[in-house]
């Protein structure tokens, strides 16, 4: 199976590069230009690059990976130092609407989208998937408007495209 895997310079991304490596799958990465990939060492991928904000950079990435399955785990503003609003709703939102504009076009069968816990907000508990959500922060409704994004997605063309949280 062919599987392209977004943010995989990250922690998550990169692990699941490795693991999906070690499963026998081709693995393909997509990262942003300027992206440090030291996490990746050791994982048998192919190399991509582009900015999820750019639409044709995403879809010729993604046309050049040939993906069946893509897992997407880029994501900006998850980090205290990271709080640029406009920067996190164009990498959350924007970004995803762009890579499922080009899943779709370039007939990806799967694609996971990683949500976040903080989604629901500040807890005492392990939310469960029936809570409502309370986003407290811009990432938090960036990453709530991206799985909202992604479930009006697969109702309107018909694909299979879940969230993970």
């Amino acid at each position: 199976m062919r599987v392209l895997i977004t943010g995989a310079g990250g922690f998550v991304g990169a692990n699941l590069a490795r693991w999906m490596s070690a499963q026998g799958r081709h693995v393909h990465v997509l990262l942003r230009p300027a992206s440090a990939a030291w996490r990746l060492e050791g994982a048998a991928a192919e190399r991509h690059y582009a900015d999820l904000r750019d639409p044709a950079a995403t879809a010729t990435a993604v046309a050049a990976a040939a993906p069946q399955w893509v897992f997407h785990c880029a994501a900006y503003g998850a980090y205290s130092w990271q709080t640029d609003a406009a920067r996190i709703h164009a990498t959350n939102v924007d970004g995803t609407v762009n890579l499922l504009e080009a899943c779709r076009r370039s007939g990806v069968e799967v694609v996971v989208n990683t949500g976040s816990s903080s989604e629901y907000g500040y807890k005492d508990h392990a939310p469960s998937e029936s809570e409502i959500p309370e986003p407290n922060s811009a990432y938090a409704l960036s990453k709530l408007w991206a799985t909202e994004y992604c479930a009006y997605h697969a109702r309107t063309h018909g694909s299979a495209v879940v969230t993970l949280r």
